[in-house]
């Protein structure tokens, strides 16, 4: 039936679940890609990319609050001082929409109540909207072979750094080596 290991198939099984708990009952508060723009353009909304920093480098939203976190233990600990000092709509947006349940499932625990999110993330709304009227800026990381896609979904331009399996772009691959490796790898062959 399955061409993976036994034991491979159980924990992948498993960390979909924990992954995806209870997430088909939560039910955040979902703005459309095509009303997107004109709410996060109000004064009263502050804008912040849920996604990690990597992420973020690669592409973002105009004026979007990027928390440099790396796990959501991390971005509890934003949010709880976040909580103390905003008074604005949240607009949170993420790849595909699942980080956002989560949050905002979070932040809803924590009295929060004015949290919105874009529905089915960043893939959804640069499948939708228009590159001519998208407040997008820049390539969207994705979690498969593609590494980064631009609007409609039409493969990026970035790939995997061989040493470090973060993204890499165009510069970093003028390289004179067989791989490509990022700028963070540094290795002086000159020693």
């Amino acid at each position: 039936m399955f061409n993976t290991p036994p034991l491979l198939f159980l924990c992948i099984t498993l960390w979909f679940n924990m992954l995806t708990e209870n997430i088909l009952e939560r039910e955040g508060k979902h703005v459309s890609p095509e009303d997107w723009n004109e709410f996060i353009k109000n004064e009263d909304v502050a804008l912040i990319d849920i996604r990690k920093p990597f992420e973020h480098q690669i592409g973002s939203f105009q004026g979007a609050i990027n928390p440099n976190v790396n796990s959501f233990r991390e971005f509890k600990g934003y949010f709880d001082n976040l909580i103390k000092k905003n008074n604005k709509k949240l607009a949170i947006f993420c790849t595909g929409g699942i980080r956002c349940e989560k949050a905002s499932e979070y932040l809803k625990e924590k009295g929060f109540e004015e949290v919105y999110q874009l529905k089915g993330g960043i893939l959804n709304y640069i499948n939708s909207v228009e590159e001519k009227n998208s407040l997008w800026n820049g390539e969207c990381f994705v979690f498969d072979k593609r590494v980064s896609v631009k609007h409609k979904s039409i493969q990026g331009s970035y790939t995997i750094c061989y040493a470090c399996r973060m993204p890499i772009n165009d510069e970093d691959k003028k390289c004179l080596f067989l791989i490509w490796i990022c700028k963070k790898i540094n290795f002086d062959f000159d020693k």
